[in-house]
């Protein structure tokens, strides 16, 4: 394989895969299934492109690809770094051990959650997708610690500890995801409307146009009759509702 390709798409990754038409260029030229391109090709949604970081970052750990700034020795000595990068830098090494340890906790201390035997194969993609996403995310920062001694002032050290800094609200918000879904068994909504279909998402929102129309009417109703008869439509498309948002 062609080194610039693989080192373009570690560039990507290390971008946050954001560039989602690069992103798709890249997946045609490295080995693909044929099938999945055509899906992510169709459109760019949340669920696509997480899938195409996470088909790119598989295919990247495939051919064992190392970049070649974790190659170069640290021979050279950078400028002096700033108290506040050091902050940021300790900071982030910080909730790397956090994490570590949660893992390690989790994998000898097992909590209490629905059998994952329970699980539909949505909920087990969805766990997946998730798993690979917060992963990624882990890889990212861990890529960006080794550019802090090899860049050669502070003012880029400075934005690479921000960019550290920034991946942990994301890796915590993933992982109160992937606790809730094991859990619970329920996908939380953010994560359900951005793997909907475009028709899908367009149900979602008449449902709730009807859902809001007959809150207004039980409301507004003057007989216990009307009452009944707006409850009963209101609760029916609030059962649609969550039906489509659990896919069901």
């Amino acid at each position: 394989m062609n080194q610039s390709i693989l080192s373009s798409i570690y560039i990507f990754l290390s971008n946050g895969g954001n560039d989602y038409d690069f992103g798709l260029s890249l997946y045609a030229q490295v080995d693909h299934k044929k099938a999945l391109l055509r899906n992510l090709q169709s459109k760019s949604s949340e669920y696509n492109k997480r899938k195409l970081v996470y088909e790119l970052d598989k295919y990247l750990n495939s051919v064992n690809y190392i970049h070649e700034a974790t190659t170069k020795t640290q021979a050279s000595k950078p400028e002096p770094k700033t108290a506040h990068i050091n902050a940021i830098h300790e900071d982030s090494r910080k909730h790397s051990k956090e994490n570590d340890l949660l893992v390690h906790n989790r994998r000898n201390n097992p909590v209490h959650s629905v059998d994952r035997t329970d699980f539909s194969d949505h909920l087990h993609l969805t766990l997946q997708e998730l798993t690979a996403e917060r992963n990624l995310l882990y890889k990212q920062r861990d890529h960006l610690h080794p550019q802090l001694v090899l860049v050669d002032s502070d003012q880029k050290r400075f934005e690479i500890a921000r960019e550290i800094q920034a991946v942990q609200p994301a890796v915590d918000r993933l992982n109160n995801k992937i606790k809730q879904i094991k859990a619970t068994g329920v996908i939380d909504e953010e994560t359900a409307i951005n793997q909907m279909s475009a028709v899908d998402y367009k149900t979602l929102q008449k449902y709730r146009s009807y859902i809001r129309r007959y809150k207004r009417l039980v409301k507004s109703s003057t007989t216990s009759a009307e009452t009944t008869k707006y409850q009963n439509h209101l609760e029916h498309y609030q059962a649609l509702e969550k039906q489509l948002l659990n896919n069901e």
